[in-house]
């Protein structure tokens, strides 16, 4: 019993998480210049915010407004939205890798009820890079299994050696595949005598 009384006590102290995002901004759909009706369709190949455009710049001596009516989904819900275009209108969709949008929209207004239209992807990566110190306040050696969340969800693990009454320092790195803010925590998840 005495033996068992023995163990480790390994907290995680002096946290420090940096974060550096990668944009990767980009046009997946462009349609170019709708006469009358359009429609589209695009999967996400990454998890980020998407935006349908609505552009009628090219008018920008001759601003006639134009009235467009667009129907649209993201994977099945549907959506339907009517608004008056001078010269820019635009409507951000958050998708996650793999989710669909689909649509269609009329135009009506100006000389050709004519509008130019494409897909603009807001996208990237956060690179994480981060240092903690492991401190063992127990009276036995033992290992400790560190994780690194996001929103609660483990995104990086390592195990780690901790002598009794002595801290080991660490860093390291992780990447996170979207632009998001995240809730970002490094905890001892297990620890164990050696």
């Amino acid at each position: 019993m005495y033996q068992n009384s023995l163990q480790p006590n390994i907290q995680v102290t002096a946290v420090d998480i940096s974060t550096i995002k990668n944009p990767n901004d980009s046009v997946v759909v462009n349609l170019g210049r709708v006469y009358d009706s359009g429609k589209f369709s695009y999967t996400a190949e990454q998890a980020g915010t998407y935006v349908l455009v609505f552009t009628n710049i090219y008018n920008i001596l001759m601003p006639y407004s134009k009235r467009v009516s667009v129907t649209y989904s993201v994977d099945g819900k549907s959506y339907t939205q009517s608004f008056e275009i001078r010269e820019y209108f635009a409507i951000p969709l958050k998708l996650t890798k793999g989710q669909s949008t689909s649509g269609s929209f009329t135009v009506r207004g100006g000389f050709n009820n004519d509008v130019d239209f494409y897909i603009e992807a807001h996208t990237g990566t956060q690179s994480l890079t981060f240092s903690f110190t492991l401190v063992n306040s127990g009276v036995a050696n033992g290992f400790a299994v560190v994780v690194l969340q996001a929103d609660g969800k483990e995104i990086w693990s390592n195990r780690y050696f901790v002598q009794a009454g002595q801290q080991v320092d660490v860093s390291g790195k992780a990447i996170l595949p979207d632009l998001d803010e995240h809730d970002l925590k490094i905890e001892v998840a297990q620890q164990q005598k050696a």
